[in-house]
């Protein structure tokens, strides 16, 4: 990143996003904003305070979200005119606000940047009615959000508390999951006894295990029935 150096009216007019504004209009952004030269590198990350409102004068971005851990490309542009950063830095509540995505310049690049207040002071002073149009769609859609993903959470946890449920009232399903433990258990003592009778263990000895054996299924068989008279 170079030094900031002041931005010219007629450069910012041959930007499609301020091509219609007035002659004070431009005066005002460019008294309020200056242009910054940036290497190959990142420009905003997603999730930091949202502090500068970044528009493309030359050069290329990509523009990327994080999903599962892992920076996604969304946007690879340049296009002269296009805007990042706090865009949204004139709705809602302006100290809380971070950038929604993360962006970075792929070659040497030029911007004209606003401080966020900034930006969000000149939307208020010359655009009002817009500014009060997109508050309120800011509001509605974050209103939303919330109110649907609380639905989805609410709708997952009523499939789980189902399926909890089902298994817990169906003794067809104990009965199974307490047979498999034992054909388990029984087929882990078998195996052990086959390994024993390959020694040298007396005809006394492996007979003491088998009763060790029996003794275990038993065990197992009161406590299964136990399990199933509490469901």
């Amino acid at each position: 990143m170079t030094a900031k150096t002041p931005c010219e009216p007629d450069e910012l007019r041959t930007l499609f996003l301020f091509e219609a504004l007035s002659d004070e209009q431009l005066a005002v952004l460019c008294a309020n904003g200056h242009i910054q030269n940036y290497e190959p590198g990142p420009i905003c990350v997603e999730g930091e305070l949202a502090t500068c409102f970044y528009v493309l004068i030359e050069g290329e971005l990509t523009m990327s979200k994080l999903s599962g851990g892992q920076d996604i490309e969304t946007v690879r542009t340049s296009q002269r005119g296009v805007y990042c950063g706090a865009w949204r830095a004139f709705t809602g509540n302006t100290q809380l606000q971070s950038y929604d995505a993360s962006v970075r310049a792929t070659k040497p690049s030029r911007f004209f940047v606003m401080d966020a207040p900034v930006f969000a002071q000149f939307m208020k002073d010359q655009f009002p009615m817009a500014v009060h149009l997109l508050d309120g769609i800011a509001v509605g859609r974050e209103r939303a959000r919330r109110i649907i993903d609380n639905r989805e959470k609410l709708l997952a946890l009523g499939r789980i508390s189902a399926g909890l449920t089902h298994q817990l009232n169906n003794p067809a399903a104990a009965s199974a999951r307490a047979a498999a433990e034992l054909r388990g258990r029984v087929a882990g003592m078998r195996q052990k006894l086959r390994m024993l009778a390959d020694g040298t263990f007396t005809p006394d000895a492996l007979r003491g295990l088998v009763r060790l054996q029996q003794e275990v299924v038993e065990q197992v068989a009161k406590s299964t029935t136990h399990e199933l008279s509490g469901i």
